[in-house]
């Protein structure tokens, strides 16, 4: 049993700080007419399964406030209760809350009504890490989501197990598919004794800004939990055929909400099986990002994409990033050989349609290793093509390329080390990923 240094007062000035709560610690303690509220203040610093019993002999009982204090006034108010109700124990009743909770700081409010009696009581308190399965905790928008790589029909998400709650309400995912149906099963959801809602979001960023607009959430399901719920949810999206491309995954608690705190494990599967509204010819462009280079990696190999998203984790997958052909058509003139490069020096691919440039490598460069064609592109804009811009990253000696007017113009004005090439900063012309 844990000894007070001094009896809790009723404020938050005056509570107990128990400290960082990391295992099994008990508090005795005492309520009567001089002294009708005690206020407990504890922390963790990562996310914890909190089991928090209060017991007393007495039947007049006490009751039991569980909070956030965000103003540091000591009392619940509106946005800051853990529980959905006020919880009391009285003799042959405990109250015992067990819950899952972010890093942060807490507070326990123990109090009387009665004042002519003395009211004992003992409080029980521990917490154990809770479960997870990411390196990093998925950011809260768009541009700091977690990769979940490329999905299709025999290539599933890995199980993610995540925290979710009042200190952090957004848990964001992006993941790639090929055309087809996506499934999501979310289970081993914690904290149903105190009940809770998650809003499951799907979205697709059309403009590619990294922010959700209005028409950009293309599906939603709120799932509402509590102890007699099921213990398995199947969420097919609105049974929906989604085109290939790249999509996000939102968990989220409403702003509104103060007493859904769980951990919760999902899976993502894609049934693609269907026929793509593309011909067979065409294929996409998959790009990951290579924080350590500062640069980016482009394939048009499924095979290469697959292996590299569960061999390399220094690799993070950014989805798909526009559509080309494998092999030239008789009937486009226009359309000509992309090759590939590996420069040995730095590590990087470098990728260009120019016969020019490609031979004078061949003939100089001899740490650029010809890699043969990549794919075949456009020399020139046609109907239903979009430029490919390509930059030199003049630190890195690297080079990069991307469809996304938006990237370009914030490249453009935001990283003056990043140097356009080709005329008008145009590599040659693609076609757009269909939108569903």
């Amino acid at each position: 049993m844990a000894i007070l240094s001094n009896d809790p007062g009723a404020t938050s000035a005056t509570s107990f700080y128990i400290g960082e709560l990391e295992e099994a610690t008990n508090y005795t303690n005492f309520l009567s007419e001089n002294n009708l509220t005690d206020l407990y203040q504890f922390s963790v610093d990562k996310t914890s399964k909190v089991s928090i019993v209060i017991e007393t002999n007495s039947m007049n009982g006490v009751f039991i406030d569980f909070f956030i204090d965000k103003n540091k006034n000591g009392t619940v108010e509106s946005g800051e209760s853990i529980l959905p109700y006020t919880q009391y124990s009285y003799s042959g009743s405990d109250s015992i809350i067990d819950t899952t909770l972010g890093s942060g700081n807490y507070s326990i409010s123990v109090y009387k009504y009665f004042v002519d009696n003395i009211i004992n009581y003992s409080l029980d308190l521990n917490a154990t890490p809770a479960l997870s399965s990411t390196d990093r905790d998925p950011g809260d928008d768009l541009s700091t989501s977690l990769s979940l790589g490329h999905l299709n029909s025999n290539l599933s998400s890995q199980q993610i197990t995540e925290f979710i709650g009042n200190l952090d309400r957004n848990d964001i995912y992006r993941f790639s598919t090929d055309k087809g149906k996506i499934n999501l099963t979310l289970e081993n959801i914690t904290g149903k004794e105190l009940g809770g809602t998650v809003k499951v979001d799907l979205i697709k960023d059309r403009n590619n800004n990294n922010l959700i607009d209005s028409d950009e959430i293309i599906s939603e399901r709120e799932i509402e939990f509590y102890s007699w719920s099921d213990d398995t949810y199947n969420l097919n999206f609105d049974d929906r055929v989604y085109n290939s491309g790249n999509y996000f995954i939102r968990f989220n608690v409403s702003e509104y909400d103060d007493h859904t705190n769980t951990n919760y494990s999902f899976s993502l599967a894609s049934q693609s099986n269907i026929n793509s509204n593309y011909s067979e010819n065409d294929t996409e462009i998959y790009r990951f990002f290579v924080p350590n280079k500062g640069a980016h990696f482009y394939t048009a190999s499924p095979i290469e994409r697959d292996y590299i998203s569960r061999n390399l984790p220094q690799y993070l997958y950014e989805g798909n990033s526009y559509m080309a052909a494998l092999e030239p058509e008789d009937s486009l003139t226009s359309i000509k050989p992309v090759y590939r490069f590996f420069n040995s020096s730095t590590g990087i691919h470098l990728y260009t349609m120019s016969e020019t440039e490609k031979n004078y490598i061949v003939d100089n460069l001899t740490n650029y290793n010809f890699e043969n064609i990549a794919y075949y592109a456009y020399e020139s804009p046609q109907e239903g093509t979009i430029p490919l811009y390509r930059f030199y990253h003049t630190i890195a000696d690297t080079h990069f390329f991307t469809p996304s007017v938006q990237e370009r113009d914030y490249i453009k004005d935001n990283l003056p080390w990043y140097r356009e090439e080709g005329e008008g900063g145009i590599a040659f012309y693609v076609e757009p990923l269909n939108d569903f």
